[in-house]
């Protein structure tokens, strides 16, 4: 059977229409999208990851730990918590839900309590939820804590827990329909009460932001329908200080006081929402969006005038329907997005190099159900249609590989049912009319096409007829050609050719294509359409319900699209039109559970040649869909009723079987496909063949089923993607046949309004193997290619592959936790020997169960052993867990005693402690010391187990809150290539330096492990760790095996290789410590501090035979080719035939020979005198020659004065000649004064240079300085 892999090539999605649907993280973005939530990367301009939990729509989404955790609400009435899967950068996975509310949810918002000063010190997340029956509901976790009944509804939440007057209060902050900004705080019972409320707004509040703008100072920002934004400051004061117009808050002695810090005007629509920008340049930024079609940053500089200023203001485009419904912006203040009513995402982004803010390329969908997909023939691009009223052409763009919205050549007036392509440069489209529309490129596409996707039209099919773009008249429904830019009649719609994907405002107005033709015929609204492959025909049939109503019209493109045909058969709607790949046959299926087969004879007239009724028929329901197998020996039919049956059209005459309805069909009966909900949508894959047909369908409720099928062996399954869509499949269509005959392109459209393109490929094992092998062994901490790989492995060769692939993958990363629960997950499906399950487990805790995001790792391990009834191995991984701190430490310790609560306590306790247990229970009891509420021995013993363990808990409580402060400003948990920033950085060598001071070694061990994944790039880090292992006197091995990563990772570092050899030289392995040389200088060839560390080594090891051998290849070696390297090892090899090897002829010689590849070398003349000077008996004229020779020589005037002085000095110090002395004085003095004069003269050419280019200005007066600088310098010189 074939090998296969799927992957996610490009999704297209809009978001809700709600004002809470989309937040901003750091390098994510989440946002709701009909059912669905979506993971969008911003810099990629991708959308990562779409899941599919909730029921019905998603009103709001809001991160709790940027791009960690989030919560989303919705019209199912239930709130879901999600948090990241591990150390993943995209995937998440809902870790609590909250589903007690009665009505749907308009939001919800949550906090992490990361630290128990709080009043809510036993859960990991305070929640509140506002329903659309003004009920306000608040959880702890998943437990209802609080409901309170309003009179108002709520549209914005903001919780703030870290505030400088109080300690245990949390204060809410609503956004309420009564025009207020109203306040709760917490008690001691975990009750809410309404504190205070802020009145001025004059219509219903629709958002609010709080920032600290100093330790003491909480400003509040709100904005509201009444077209105003508010500000309010909140401040600590006395009462007696506080001005008549504040209003006073007392909230546990603290008086507060409330009062307006200014009021912006300057929207023109109701404002829905307000955000704070980080004011890191000390700025105050406020981003404000609004139904004006604005989105407007205000700013308080920091000069104290505290006159708010209107900084920038984007989205002024007529396009932007009934304007912005929500914004956010990035933690720099550098990014804005904004989404509007029509689902689509505005993007800015501010350029550093031009100073100024650009828009950027976001992505965008259909906001209603995507009714129809359909390929052009070279599968260059794909159309969508939808209930939204427009078209979209969607391409990839060639310069990052990645798909976009590249046109939107319909924006009609009626929902858009189906669509296909004639050709490269022509589609029709078919509406909620009677008519269907015919479209042509523009020229300006044309060009903007080939230069994103980088693919070139047949310059033939351009004609002089071709319109250059086309606009839509006032009240029209119909593209109309523009020819020439003079003819231009609304300025909205202009000539635009692209060089990247256009953005929102572009695709509304400048990507129009031109309707060229209107067909007429239909009775009814339009419900499918089909053309041939080869773009001659056009088959169309509309909704009926009546025989007469549901024909199917036949088009002539050649003709002028005239009627050439009209086929009568099905009694109720046509579903689905397909021609054969051949082109010889047509093949219809309707709403009355029958298919209709016709032939084309003699080109143009089609004839019935087979149909199924009652009795031959399959379906009991609707069929829904069809499709043809590449070679157009069979077809396929989809039903409502589930099923999907392959027919065979068999080589004889018609005329053979005239008698039978089905004439030359045949069902393949035998293999009658069944799927778990109703087909929607069916396709047959283009690119395989061979009697082997790969067949995807789409279900009912948003599946989506990947299947081999061959006449010989039946069905094979090869994926199913559940929730693919969080609705129906309306369609699934494979690209046709790509050139690569490895891959396919599959694309799918659902009622949810989403549109995904995935990429199917069939690949070698060896050649797969290879390629990731490659890969992980330069880059070892890239978990998810660990994952990947064992994935691919496992559909290809089955679990014992898999289980081998990630047993590589722990050798690599033994302190990844996703790597781990993957590799425990498939070896608890694979061996049965429990004693091995339990030894991995143990492995894997005590490789990263210290791992601050380890909970998911604990919580497998308990489940297992719950499982397994191991319940005394459970009391001691509770213990250990316990004594853990991890993020959900405060959780942990709840779930254990929820453990010892159920079971029997005789079960899970050690022989030791239960006789310890046993026997305090009998003395307390003898006394009548047990406490009041401790009847029995059972209620004894589980308050002692717990009592026991709370000790532990709050030593290990201590710890946790320290990390919390660390761990919260980790941004990114994993490996990445990308730097980090310089506070990520800080914060880890903070983090460490902590650590060192009061965690013990296997603690520090393991944070130092989990930096050197996010920092493996970082060198410092890696030497930090050495010197920690060195400090304790760890042993060879363990540092051995850090240098051995840290050398994968930094494989040109110095220092890394350096130390390493000489740990080896330590142990005494000197070849091993030659052969990390070796390696470093093929990564750094021609490097000299390289080459002389390790002819160092080589001499300190004794053999100097190989240590002369060695400078002697390295100086042949670079005598032609690096002269300047070849001098200094010659430097290096005359220290060492002269000193060590006592060999002073030798080292001579060398240095001869060095000058006469390079003779401007003074170091070189330097030793060579240093060797005559250090004789035992001087010759003073030999080393005056040595100073001449040099003298003479040397080109630079400053190596050859200071070679000068030097020489002087050996005069004054060892010379006998008086006359020689003075006389060298002289012409010394002399040498110096022409050095200055030439020093100054160059100078002055430098400042005339600049004189000249001044006075080739116009406004000389900007250059007067430089002039009179020239003047001065003349004037010295003179």
């Amino acid at each position: 059977m074939p090998n296969f892999a799927l992957n996610h090539l490009y999704t297209s999605a809009c978001c809700n229409r709600h004002q809470n649907a989309l937040d901003f993280g750091t390098e994510l973005i989440v946002f709701a999208s009909s059912r669905s939530i979506v993971i969008y990367d911003f810099q990629k301009a991708k959308i990562e990851r779409v899941l599919n939990e909730h029921q019905s729509q998603v009103n709001s989404v809001r991160w709790i730990v940027k791009d960690f955790s989030f919560i989303s609400s919705s019209n199912d009435k239930s709130a879901i918590i999600w948090e990241k899967a591990g150390h993943s950068t995209f995937d998440f996975i809902p870790v609590l839900k909250l589903s007690d509310q009665k009505a749907n949810l308009i939001l919800a918002t949550s906090v992490s309590l990361s630290t128990d000063h709080f009043l809510f010190n036993n859960g990991s997340y305070l929640t509140i939820s506002a329903t659309n029956d003004q009920n306000l509901f608040f959880w702890l976790d998943n437990k209802l804590c609080d409901v309170i009944q309003t009179e108002f509804f709520v549209f914005d939440i903001k919780i703030q827990k870290h505030l400088p007057w109080f300690v245990k209060n949390v204060l809410i902050f609503l956004a309420a329909s009564d025009s207020c900004i109203h306040i709760f705080s917490s008690d001691e019972t975990k009750k809410f009460n309404s504190i205070t409320k802020l009145v001025g707004h004059e219509d219903w509040v629709r958002s609010l932001d709080i920032t600290f703008v100093s330790k003491d100072i909480l400003f509040i920002a709100s904005g509201a329908q009444d077209n105003f934004i508010r500000v309010w400051k909140v401040t600590q004061k006395d009462e007696s200080d506080s001005n008549f117009c504040d209003k006073i808050v007392k909230i546990e002695n603290i008086t507060l006081s409330f009062s307006t810090e200014t009021i912006l005007i300057g929207h023109e629509g109701w404002i829905q929402s307000v955000k704070w920008i980080n004011n890191k340049d000390n700025n105050l930024r406020l981003l404000s969006s609004s139904m004006d079609k604005a989105m407007v940053i205000w700013e308080m500089p920091s000069d104290e005038s505290e006159i708010w200023i209107e900084r920038l203001r984007v989205g002024e485009v007529g396009g932007n329907t009934l304007g912005f419904l929500g914004s956010s912006c990035s933690d720099d203040g550098k990014t804005i997005i904004g989404h509007s009513f029509n689902g689509a995402l505005h993007l800015w982004n501010f350029s550093n190099d031009k100073l100024e803010w650009e828009p950027g390329i976001a992505v965008g969908g259909h906001f209603d159900a995507v009714k129809d997909i359909a390929w052009a023939q070279n599968g260059s691009y794909l159309l969508s249609c939808s209930s939204d009223e427009t078209s979209r052409l969607h391409s990839e763009w060639d310069v990052n590989h990645t798909w976009h919205e590249i046109s939107r050549p319909q924006i009609h007036g009626y929902e858009i049912n189906c669509i296909a392509v004639i050709n490269s440069l022509h589609f029709v489209s078919g509406a909620d009319e009677k008519v269907l529309r015919v479209f042509r490129a523009p020229k300006c596409f044309v060009k903007s096409f080939q230069n994103i996707s980088n693919v070139i039209f047949n310059t033939e099919e351009l004609k002089d007829d071709f319109a250059l773009y086309a606009t839509v008249p006032a009240l029209g429904l119909s593209n109309k050609a523009i020819f020439d830019e003079k003819n231009q009649v609304n300025s909205l719609f202009e000539p635009v050719v692209l060089e990247k994907p256009p953005v929102e405002e572009n695709l509304l107005q400048n990507t129009l294509w031109p309707e060229i033709q209107k067909l007429y015929g239909h009775g009814f609204e339009l419900f499918v359409v089909a053309a041939n492959h080869s773009g001659t025909v056009i088959a169309s049939s509309c909704k009926a319900t009546k025989q007469e109503y549901a024909n199917i019209i036949l088009w002539d493109v050649k003709n002028g699209y005239n009627k050439m045909d009209e086929l009568s058969f099905h009694q109720l709607t046509v579903t689905q039109i397909r021609f054969s790949p051949n082109e010889r046959y047509l093949l219809s299926v309707s709403r009355d559970r029958t298919w209709c087969l016709y032939e084309v004879i003699e080109g143009s007239k089609f004839t019935r040649i087979a149909y199924s009724d009652k009795k031959t028929g399959v379906h009991s329901r609707i069929i829904w869909d069809a499709a043809w197998t590449p070679d157009s020996k069979y077809f396929i039919t989809a039903s409502r009723d589930k099923k999907a049956v392959f027919w065979l059209i068999e080589d004889k005459s018609i005329n053979d079987a005239v008698s039978l309805c089905l004439g030359p069909v045949r069902c393949c009966s035998d293999h009658v496909f069944v799927a778990k909900e109703a087909i929607t949508s069916v396709d047959v894959d283009n690119s395989f063949k061979n009697e082997r047909y790969n067949v995807a369908f789409g279900l009912e409720n948003g599946d989506f089923l990947l299947f081999t099928w061959s006449p010989q062996n039946g069905w094979s399954e090869l994926f199913i993607y559940e929730k693919c869509h969080s609705l129906s499949i309306n369609r699934i269509r494979f690209a046709p046949a790509n050139k690569n005959e490895r891959e396919s392109r599959l694309a799918s459209c659902g009622a949810d309004g989403m549109l995904l393109k995935l990429v199917q490929e069939e690949n070698d094992m060896r050649t797969i193997d290879e390629a990731f092998s490659s890969f992980l062994q330069n880059y070892p901490l890239c978990f998810g290619y660990w994952n990947k790989w064992a994935d691919i492995a496992l559909i290809k060769s089955g679990s014992e592959k898999c289980i081998e692939i990630l047993g590589l993958g722990i050798q690599a990363f033994p302190n990844s936790v996703d790597l781990w629960i993957h590799y425990l997950n498939m070896s608890m499906n694979s061996i049965k020997d429990d004693k091995k399950i339990l030894t991995l487990f143990e492995r894997a805790v005590k490789n990263c169960g210290d791992d601050f995001r380890s909970d998911a790792l604990w919580q497998l391990y308990l489940k297992w052993l719950k499982d397994h009834k191991f319940y005394k191995q459970i009391l001691c991984v509770y213990d250990k867990l316990i004594a853990t701190a991890t993020f959900n430490f405060h959780r942990n310790f709840v779930e254990f005693e929820r453990f010892v609560q159920s079971v029997n306590v005789d079960e899970i306790l050690q022989e030791d402690e239960l006789r310890q247990l046993t026997d305090e229970y009998q003395s307390l009891k003898r006394s009548h010391r047990l406490p009041n509420d401790v009847k029995e021995r059972e209620d004894f013993f589980r308050w002692r187990i717990i009592a026991k363990r709370k000790h532990a808990m709050r030593k290990t409580n201590a710890e946790f809150e320290h990390r919390s402060s660390f761990e919260s400003k980790i941004k990114r948990p994993y490996f990445h290539t990308n730097p980090l920033d310089v506070f990520q950085l800080l914060n880890w060598n903070q983090y460490i330096e902590w650590a060192k001071s009061n965690l013990d070694h296997n603690q520090i061990v393991a944070l130092f492990e989990r930096c050197l994944v996010v920092c493996a790039l970082y060198e410092q880090f890696w030497i930090k760790y050495i010197e920690y292992l060195k400090s304790v006197k760890s042993k060879a091995g363990v540092l051995r095996n850090v240098f051995e990563r840290g050398c994968i990772h930094l494989k040109r570092s110095l220092q890394l290789h350096f130390e390493w050899s000489l740990l080896e030289e330590r142990q005494g392995d000197v070849k091993k410590a030659e052969s990390i040389l070796d390696m470093l200088e093929e990564r750094i060839p021609n490097c000299l501090q390289v080459i002389v560390f390790k002819v160092n080594l080589l001499r300190r090891s004794g053999d100097l035979e190989k240590t002369n051998n060695t400078y002697e290849n390295y100086l042949s070696k670079y005598e032609t080719t690096n002269h300047q390297l070849f001098a200094h090892l010659s430097l290096r090899y005359a220290v060492f035939l002269r000193k060590v090897a006592k060999k002073e002829k030798e080292a001579i010689a060398a240095l001869r020979k060095a000058l006469k590849v390079d003779s401007q070398n003074t170091t070189l003349y330097l030793q060579l005198i240093d060797i005559e000077l250090n004789q035992t008996h001087l010759n003073i004229s030999n080393v005056l020659q040595l100073f001449n020779e040099s003298i003479e020589t040397i080109h630079d005037f400053n190596e050859r004065y200071l070679m000068m002085q030097r020489k002087l000095e050996f005069l004054q110090s060892i010379g006998s000649d008086i006359h020689e002395f003075s006389t060298y004085i002289f012409s010394l003095v002399s040498l110096r004064s022409f050095c200055r004069l030439e020093s100054t003269l160059h100078e002055m050419y430098k400042t005339y240079s600049t004189f000249n280019e001044a006075m080739s200005f116009q406004n000389f007066e900007e250059n007067a300085p430089n002039a009179k600088k020239f003047s001065r310098t003349t004037n010295s010189v003179q």
